[in-house]
C-alpha cells in the first residue's frame, strides 16, 4: 500500500538524510514549489526477503530490489546490520523535485560488506541515474582487481553521496603489493564520465571517510572522463594507498575520443588527506591531472607524500594537453615527505612530452616541512629533498601571499624543479610569498636551469620574489598542526598583494572559514588572523570587493564606499563613519559592535 506524504511533512527518521537534502537542494537551480506528491516509504533489513512489499513490517532484504522497484520521490531505509551483496546496478532515476533516496534508518547502521567474495571489474554499487541521494551507509571489505566500492558513470547527473563511510577495500590481499599495471586498481568513490557527447554533472560528495584501503594505482575518490560541475566537500580520507583526490583528464580508459576530453568546472573544498602514500610513484594527496577551472580550497594533506599537485601526464600524448585555469588557495600541506605543492608537468618525459599545465593560481596557502630524511620512498637509495615548492613545465602561473616554511636542521631545497629542458617554466609571476628555514644561509632556489643559495640572491638573478620575504612566521603551535598566526606582529599579518589578488581570486574565507579581507590587506598563508587589537582606519576609497574590517578597537571609516560594494564592520569600542558614507543605497553596511572573537 503507497503511502502520501507532503514534502516538508517530517517523516524521515534518518538524521543524515536532512543533512544530504540540504547538500542536494543546494544543487537545484530552480524554485521548488511545495506540492503535494506520492511518494512510497521502502524498507531494507538484513532479516528482510525480496518476495515481500518492502513495507517496515516485511522489508526487503536486498539494496538491488529496492533499486529495481523504486520510483521518483521514493525513499528507502536500511536497518541496521550486515548485509552481504556486491554488484549493485541502480539505473532508475528520480526527477529535480522528487529525487529517489537510499539512507540509514534512524541511527542504525547499514554495512555492506563484501568479505566473502574476490572477483575482478565488480563492486558495491554502481549509478546510472539521475536525481538520486545515496546517505548514511557503510562499505566495508573487498578485494579484487578493477574493482571500486561505488561509481556514478554513464551520464548520471545530480547525484549526492554523502555521509557515507568506506574501508578495507583492496586491490590485493598482499599488504604492501606493489602495484606493477594499470589494472591492478581499487577505487573507493569513483564518478566516471564515459560519454563521449554528454558529461556527468552536478555531482557532490560530501562528508564521507574512506579509511585503510589498497587502491593500488587507483584513488580514494576519482573524478574522470567526461564529468562537470562536481563538488568534493568535507571529507576525510586515510591511510590509503596512492591519491587521496583526484580530477582527471586525458585518459582514453579505452573509448576512443574520451582521451580528448577534461574533468572540469570542479570545487574541492574542506577535505582532509591524511598518510595516502603510493607503492609505485609519488602520491599528492590532492592532484589535479589535466583537469581545468577546478578550485581546490581550504582542504589539508597531511603525513603523505606530497601536498597538493597540478599536472598533465597525458599518457596518451594528445597534441596541446593543458592543465589550465586551476586555482590552490587557503590550503595546508605539513608534514609530507617529498614536497608541498607541484606545479608543472613532466613535459620531456616519455609519457607526458606534450602536455603543459597553464594559468594556475597558488594563493594563500601554507606549506610546512614537508620532507622526512628518515625514510625511504619507493625505490630510493637515499631521501630526496623536494623542496616545499617544486615547479615543472608550466607557464602563466600566479604564486602569492603563500608560507613556504621549514625548520628541518641540515635540509636544503626550498623550491626545486625536476626537467632537463633549459627554458621550460615560461611567465612565472611569483611575489608577495613568506620563506621560512632553519639555515638562512643554505636553502636552495631553483628555476628553470639555474640554482642559487638564498631568497636576496634568487631575487636578484630570477626577478621573481621581488616584494617577499624571509623571516620566522610565528604560527601558534605546529607541533599539533596549529599553523594560524600567533598575533599581529608575525610578518605575515596584512602583508599580501591586494593590487593584483582580489578576492575572486583569494576567496572569500580562510582554512577555517573566518572572513579572508579583514582589511585593506590579505595575510600570507592559509589563515587569516583573528582578533585585531589596533584601531583600523579606512582613508581613502575601497576597490571593489567584499570586506570584512574587525578588531576589539575601533573602526574609522573615513571614505564613501561605491557602487554595490559590500562592508562588514565589528568593532568593540566604536564605529565612526564620515558624514555620507551611508548615502549610498548601492552599498551593503553591516554593523556590529562585540570585536572579533578567536
Amino acid at each position: 500500500m503507497n503511502e502520501v506524504y507532503l514534502i516538508g511533512k517530517t517523516v524521515l527518521p534518518s538524521k543524515t538524510f536532512f543533512n544530504t537534502m540540504k547538500v542536494f537542494l543546494t544543487l537545484v537551480p530552480v524554485l521548488i514549489p511545495i506540492l503535494a506528491v506520492t511518494q512510497n516509504t521502502f524498507y531494507v533489513s538484513p532479516s528482510g526477503n525480496d518476495d515481500h512489499d518492502g513495507l517496515i513490517p516485511s522489508p526487503w532484504k536486498t539494496f538491488q530490489k529496492a533499486c529495481d522497484n523504486v520510483s521518483p520521490g521514493d525513499t528507502v531505509f536500511f536497518r541496521g546490520g550486515t548485509y552481504r551483496e556486491i554488484g549493485i546496478n541502480c539505473s532508475e532515476s528520480g526527477t529535480v523535485i522528487s529525487p529517489i533516496v537510499y539512507t540509514n534508518y534512524a541511527e542504525e547502521v547499514p554495512v555492506f560488506s563484501g568479505s566473502t567474495f574476490n572477483v575482478i571489474r565488480s563492486g558495491f554499487l554502481q549509478i546510472t541515474a539521475n536525481n538520486v541521494i545515496v546517505s548514511g551507509l557503510k562499505f566495508q571489505e573487498f578485494t579484487g582487481r578493477e574493482n571500486f566500492g561505488i561509481k556514478v558513470t554513464d551520464v548520471s547527473h545530480n547525484v549526492t553521496l554523502s555521509n557515507l563511510k568506506l574501508s578495507n577495500l583492496y586491490f590485493s590481499n598482499i599488504p604492501n603489493e606493489r602495484p606493477d599495471s594499470s589494472y591492478q586498481t581499487m577505487n573507493p568513490i569513483l564518478v566516471f564520465g564515459s560519454s563521449i557527447s554528454n558529461p556527468i554533472s552536478q555531482i557532490t560528495i560530501d562528508n564521507c571517510e574512506v579509511s585503510n584501503c589498497r587502491t593500488g594505482q587507483s584513488e580514494a575518490i576519482a573524478i574522470v572522463g567526461n564529468v562537470e560541475n562536481y563538488t568534493v566537500s568535507h571529507n576525510t580520507i586515510s591511510s590509503t594507498g596512492n591519491i587521496g583526490i583526484v580530477a582527471a583528464g586525458y585518459y582514453k580508459w579505452n573509448i576512443n575520443g574520451l582521451e580528448l576530453i577534461q574533468t572540469r568546472n570542479g570545487l574541492i573544498k574542506g577535505n582532509i588527506v591524511d598518510g595516502c602514500k603510493g607503492l609505485k610513484a609519488l602520491a599528492a594527496g590532492i592532484y589535479i591531472d589535466g583537469a581545468k577551472e577546478v578550485i581546490v580550497e581550504g582542504n589539508i594533506c597531511k603525513n603523505g607524500q606530497r601536498g597538493f599537485a597540478v599536472n598533465c601526464e597525458n599518457h596518451t600524448n594528445v597534441s596541446g594537453a593543458t592543465a589550465s585555469n586551476n586555482i590552490l588557495r587557503s590550503n595546508l600541506a605539513y608534514n609530507n615527505s617529498r614536497g608541498g605543492i607541484s606545479i608543472g608537468s613532466c613535459r620531456g618525459g616519455d609519457t607526458c612530452k606534450y602536455a603543459i599545465v597553464q594559468s594556475t593560481w597558488v594563493i594563500n596557502n601554507t606549506t610546512y616541512n614537508n620532507f622526512d630524511n628518515s625514510v625511504l620512498e619507493l625505490t630510493e637509495t637515499m631521501p630526496i629533498d623536494f623542496g616545499e615548492l617544486i615547479l615543472d613545465a608550466s607557464e602563466n602561473t600566479q604564486i602569492r601571499n603563500n608560507i613556504f616554511s621549514s625548520t628541518i636542521s641540515g635540509r636544503w631545497n626550498l623550491q626545486i624543479s625536476n626537467q632537463k629542458t633549459p627554458q621550460f617554466v615560461n611567465n612565472l609571476d611569483s611575489d608577495y610569498n613568506i620563506w621560512q628555514f632553519a639555515e638562512p644561509n643554505w636553502p636552495v632556489f631553483q628555476l628553470n636551469n639555474y640554482i642559487v643559495n638564498g631568497l636576496s640572491a634568487y631575487q636578484n638573478s630570477s626577478g621573481q620574489e621581488q616584494n617577499s620575504l624571509f623571516q620566522n612566521i610565528n604560527f601558534k603551535n605546529p607541533s599539533t598542526g596549529d599553523f594560524r598566526l600567533i598575533n599581529e606582529y608575525s610578518p605575515a599579518f596584512d602583508f599580501g598583494d591586494t593590487q593584483s589578488t582580489t578576492i575572486s581570486f583569494a576567496g572569500v574565507t580562510d582554512l577555517s572559514g573566518k572572513a579572508r579581507m579583514k582589511h585593506l590587506k590579505l595575510d600570507a598563508g592559509a589563515y587569516e588572523y583573528t582578533c585585531v587589537k589596533s584601531d583600523i582606519s579606512i582613508n581613502t576609497p575601497l576597490p571593489y570587493d567584499i570586506y570584512h574590517f574587525e578588531t576589539v578597537g575601533s573602526i574609522n571609516f573615513n571614505t564613501l564606499v561605491t557602487q554595490n560594494q559590500r562592508v562588514t564592520l565589528v568593532a568593540k569600542k566604536a564605529i565612526n563613519l564620515q558624514s555620507g558614507a551611508l548615502t549610498n543605497l548601492g552599498s551593503v553596511f553591516k554593523l556590529e559592535i562585540g570585536g572579533c572573537v578567536e
